[in-house]
Order: C-alpha cells, then structure tokens, then sequence
C-alpha cells in the first residue's frame, strides 16, 4: 500500500492523472490523498474508480462519434473517386473494393455484389454513383455567400436527428453534432462538392 500511495503522491505533484489499483485513472486532490494515506477513509477510492469509469464511457462515445463521421467521410470520397459503384440486379451501391472476385474457366474473373450475389464480369461495366446524384439525396443544403452574391461554401446535411450529420467544405470535413457532443473527419473532396453545390447556388439565384 505503501508503495501505491508514493505512487499516487508523486503522480498529483507531477500534475498528472494519478493511477490507483489496476490502471484506474482520476486526478486527486491533496485532502483525498491525505486520506487515503492516513487509511481514515476509502471514499476518495471509490470515487476514482467512478471517474474512471466515466472517462472511459466518454472516450468511447467519443470514438464511437469519429469512427461515424469517418464512415460518412470514406464513402462520399469514395463516391468523388467513382468507386461507390450501383449493382444491376437489386440497386444497391458498394464500394469496388467490396465486391468478392472468383475466377472461373480460363482464369477469367467474375465479381459478386455482396447483397444479392449476382455476378457481373467486369467492375468497369456497372454505373458508378456520381458526386451531383450523391449530394442531390442531401435532406438539407446551406449555402455560404459573401455580401456580393458569391458563393463561398456550403453545409450538406445527410444526416438530422439523430445524429445530425453534414459535409462542410468551409472545414473541409463531415462533421457530427448529437447531444452537444461533435466529432469531424477530413475529407479530400471539399472542392468538387463546392464546384457542384456553386452551380447549384447560381441556378436559384437566376
């Protein structure tokens, strides 16, 4: 126990989160650790461990939040590279990479849509989603001009509710808001959404 609590003492005079039993994180003040030196109490103990348990559920709901936004961010880049591709048979779109290749007679390749399983012999010969179809299915589109008229950047909203979920070229990133948290993931098209969404903005302004 001895041992423990220099550690635990050497920690908060260093300024860092102390760590108490099993890797248990939570910065102690100077009465707790009094406290728990002098064995006349294990409240400040327990309330570690509670702490510690909240750091980590936020952490996690943090991560939870980015990997989310890196999701949304992969797949609209995807879609900019022409790589989001859309199966004949049942319409759903996948990235290239995610349909499964089998080689059948003379080493030829077949490519199977992994949600119906239909087969086609060449990736090159299925629509690609385009970027202006991608962001036409936005729920909302905001619009940055500057006092003249013109266009700056925009907000495409895909996703509002829950969580609420947009691509903003001003940040150059999907960002994510639920619950006054927020998260955001770099994206590498910003400028190809802004050249469709500015051609957008001049259309409603004619």
């Amino acid at each position: 126990m001895e041992e423990q609590i220099t550690h635990i003492i050497e920690s908060a005079q260093a300024g860092v989160i102390a760590v108490i039993n099993n890797g248990e994180l939570r910065r102690i003040g100077w009465e707790d650790l009094q406290n728990i030196a002098n064995g006349n109490d294990t409240t400040a103990i327990n309330n570690a461990r509670t702490d510690a348990a909240e750091i980590l559920k936020r952490k996690q709901e943090a991560d939870d939040l980015r990997d989310t936004c890196k999701r949304e961010a992969e797949e609209l880049d995807a879609v900019a590279a022409g790589d989001m591709l859309i199966c004949p048979e049942c319409g759903d779109r996948h990235h290239r990479d995610d349909y499964t290749e089998s080689k059948i007679e003379d080493n030829e390749s077949v490519y199977t849509c992994p949600s119906c399983g239909a087969s086609v012999d060449d990736l090159d010969d299925l629509d690609a989603l385009s970027l202006s179809d991608y962001l036409a299915a936005a729920l909302e589109i905001e619009y940055t001009a500057d006092s003249s008229g013109e266009f700056k950047a925009c907000r495409v909203w895909v996703g509002l509710g829950g969580p609420n979920i947009c691509i903003d070229t001003a940040r150059r990133a999907v960002c994510l808001y639920w619950w006054g948290n927020s998260a955001e993931y770099s994206i590498d098209c910003a400028d190809e959404v802004d050249e469709i969404a500015a051609e957008w903005w001049e259309a409603l302004r004619a």
